[in-house]
């Protein structure tokens, strides 16, 4: 054969089962593979994993949210295991309780992190002295009764459905919290309690002992913890075909061996020196620094939103034939080269016509 003779396929029906089942198998496998990937794993629509998300939250007290008004009323700490009683002198054993209310209990102020304090050490300073007073260690009441107000909102960047944006506000979506199943109402922000959420992420109680490193035998209550909270948006797995609408669920987890704990300084001014003009203050002379050790809760948002794309689905379809392309090309080769009977195979699949010239006339 030289390089100028012309090379061409005809259809070769080889009567062999084994062969017939060997590419039949592979081919049936192929086909409902890519059945698969388009209607179970709906390869028809064209996905953004990374949609852009906003977030809004604030810790209040539950007697707040509900419209109380109880003000001057502080809580009795006689039911709390972990808080002393007012009549008997602190000691190494036993920590007095103070009740914080949402503001003084949420800090620091940071962006998609909220912290509340569970016990705290606080220390008065003076400025260029050494003198510092005695430790006041004390447990904040019931942090885990406060509430987690959230609002959120979801835009799909990568995706442009019917000349809108795919997107859709915490208010007009349907959310739940793993571990509770139970939907939250639409048309007003999300109140989730810290004790739900603690509970979402395994932890019956503050007062189990604390896995961190350097707790040596701690509860987390006294030590820390931190959560992470990912509220994920989807809006294909509501449907078996197609896509349905925007829903959102919050899941927690827990990070093993982290604790938890910030410094916070506290400058203290008198009457004087706050009414004193701006431009002549003194240096401040007094100040309390607070170990705060408590829960971290840090939220994250991901997603997986789609809609339907014909180039996507032509993409399935596509590779699905180039599958059996080359299932066809490996049955070949088996035949052809590896099977014991490959020469008579090749008797009936290669033939090779007369060497046809054209003549010229004398």
């Amino acid at each position: 054969m030289s390089f100028f003779h012309y090379i061409t396929y005809k259809l070769v029906i080889i009567r062999d089962r084994r062969i017939g089942f060997i590419y039949y198998t592979i081919a049936v496998a192929i086909v409902l593979y890519t059945l698969a990937e388009i209607f179970l794993k709906k390869g028809y629509l064209e996905l953004d994993t990374s949609p852009e998300a906003t977030l809004r939250f604030a810790l209040s007290d539950p007697k707040e949210d509900n419209g109380g008004n109880e003000s001057g009323q502080i809580p009795s700490f006689e039911n709390l295991t972990y808080c002393c009683n007012r009549d008997v002198e602190p000691s190494k054993s036993c920590t007095p309780c103070q009740f914080l209310d949402a503001q003084e209990l949420s800090w620091p102020v940071e962006s998609h992190t909220i912290s509340l304090t569970t016990f705290a050490k606080d220390r008065w300073q003076m400025r260029n002295t050494s003198f510092s007073s005695m430790k006041s260690l004390y447990f904040t009441a019931r942090p885990e009764s406060m509430l987690v107000k959230i609002e959120h909102a979801v835009l799909a960047t990568k995706l442009f459905s019917g000349g809108t944006d795919l997107a859709a506000s915490q208010r007009k979506m349907k959310g739940y919290l793993i571990a509770d199943e139970n939907m939250n109402p639409r048309g007003r922000a999300d109140r989730l309690p810290i004790q739900e959420i603690l509970n979402a992420a395994g932890v019956a109680s503050l007062d189990e002992v604390s896995d961190a490193l350097n707790a040596k035998g701690k509860p987390f209550r006294r030590h820390g913890i931190v959560l992470h909270v990912t509220i994920h948006y989807q809006n294909t797995d509501s449907t078996i075909l197609g896509t349905g609408d925007i829903t959102y669920s919050y899941h927690v987890r827990r990070i093993p061996y982290a604790d938890y704990r910030v410094n916070q300084l506290m400058p203290v001014r008198s009457e004087r020196e706050f009414a004193a003009d701006s431009n002549h203050r003194a240096h401040q002379e007094n100040r309390l620094f607070r170990k705060r050790y408590g829960i971290k809760i840090e939220f994250h948002q991901s997603g997986r939103l789609g809609h339907f794309s014909f180039p996507a689905l032509l993409m399935r379809l596509v590779s699905g034939v180039g599958l059996l392309t080359l299932t066809a090309t490996i049955v070949d080769i088996l035949t052809l080269y590896i099977l014991p009977d490959r020469f008579r195979y090749r008797r009936f699949v290669y033939e090779e016509s007369p060497v046809l010239e054209v003549k010229k006339n004398e």
